[in-house]
């Protein structure tokens, strides 16, 4: 059981687990063996968090220099090896995904394709197929356990449009992002950051993608700027980076209630589920990356969380 420490800055029913410096941005989150995991985009680094809420240094990815790219989102495999999407400016470093050890250190290329431009977010099905949602190919892309690429689903639901809605983001393309798979593994979701919507794409009996529908949205109210999203019981549970707000939208009825929208959130990104000392908690990073842009020096960097017995869903 992961204990969390003792939250502090409490504000309304959201807390902050855990603060960084300014200048370390993280992205991705995941949890695996009792253990959490964050990303910072900035540095390319991944820290592994213990119980207290103190960093230490687990792997790295290699260094892309100033404005040469970042590093978005980290996934646990089943085999304790992590996982970490990269998307390069650099002409020496290829984009992709590179696989770290269960013993973490220097991170290698585990999978690159003219397909994998800006990978962000991922899921694992039960037989250790990576799906991946890169944000400016307009692509889905199913790696197998070898490292073989396939581009499994594409097409104009997936790729972004930084015009379509009135909510600013960075000014980068951001199509498809967050991906998330369904409990019975019958279907893959995925946020449009860009065109504010949930795609919902079948997985067909041979493996191959069936045809993918928006189920929610395009609503720029709502979802302008959905980033990380994931299924947990009746809900998916959706960050959206550009309006400071987490919500859930129920499964089958598409009801969405607000988890919590303004600080301490700061452009919200991946979204992970754990239990803690206090029964199941959200836990979510502060990407903080719009600060940064047109605020130096406010951004707030961090891990935010949110305790379901205090939420607005029951």
């Amino acid at each position: 059981m992961f204990l969390c420490s003792q939250p502090i800055l409490a504000i309304a029913n959201i807390a902050w687990f855990l603060r960084f410096n300014k200048t370390l941005l993280p992205e991705g989150l995941t949890y695996c063996n009792k253990t959490l995991y964050v990303g910072i985009a900035s540095t390319q680094k991944i820290y592994r968090v213990s119980e207290k809420g103190k960093l230490s240094l687990f792997a790295t990815l290699p260094s892309l220099g100033k404005n040469n790219g970042i590093m978005t989102g980290i996934i646990c495999g089943k085999s304790g090896k992590l996982y970490a999407a990269l998307d390069s400016k650099n002409i020496e470093i290829p984009s992709g995904v590179y696989q770290i050890s269960s013993d973490g250190g220097k991170a290698k290329l585990f999978a690159s394709s003219k397909y994998l431009v800006f990978p962000n977010g991922f899921v694992f099905d039960r037989k250790q197929n990576l799906y991946v949602a890169d944000s400016q190919s307009n692509s889905i892309l199913k790696i197998a356990s070898s490292g073989k690429v396939y581009r499994w689903a594409h097409g104009k639901l997936f790729s972004g449009d930084p015009a379509f809605c009135p909510q600013k983001g960075t000014g980068k393309i951001m199509g498809a992002n967050g991906i998330t798979i369904d409990q019975k593994e019958k279907n893959i979701y995925v946020t449009n950051t860009d065109k504010a919507s949930l795609i919902k794409i079948p997985i067909l009996k041979n493996g191959s993608s069936g045809k993918p529908r928006i189920i929610v949205g395009p609503n720029c109210n709502l979802l302008a700027g959905a980033d990380g999203v994931i299924s947990y019981k009746k809900f998916f549970l959706i960050a959206i980076n550009r309006q400071n707000k987490l919500i859930a939208i129920n499964q089958k009825t598409f009801s969405t209630k607000l988890i919590h929208q303004g600080a301490p959130l700061s452009f919200p990104a991946s979204l992970v589920v754990m239990h803690t000392n206090a029964g199941d908690a959200l836990f979510a990073t502060n990407f903080s990356v719009m600060a940064a842009i047109t605020n130096p020096g406010q951004q707030t960097p961090g891990i935010t969380l949110t305790h379901f017995s205090k939420w607005p869903v029951q």
